[in-house]
């Protein structure tokens, strides 16, 4: 499954549409494909935001999510 097809998934759920995504981010979809496809972090960002998901979810693989490290290597939430 792609990353577009992941956010197609939760664009149904949430009852949106992808010509809703383009239009809240000011893209076109073929510009919108581009970004995804290069995982243009600003962009992944702002669907991110738009859709309330958790930015790392597009880096890894559904079927295999990170492990917890365990012990934190930073300090400080910002």
């Amino acid at each position: 499954m792609t990353i577009k097809d992941r956010i197609i998934r939760v664009l149904k759920k949430k009852g949106l549409s992808y010509s809703d995504l383009c239009n809240a981010l000011s893209l076109d979809e073929k510009s919108l494909d581009e970004c995804i496809e290069e995982k243009n972090i600003k962009v992944m960002e702002d669907i991110s935001k738009t859709l309330g998901i958790p930015l790392y979810s597009f880096y890894h693989d559904p079927n295999n999510p990170p492990q917890s490290p365990g012990k934190r290597w930073y300090y400080q939430d910002i």
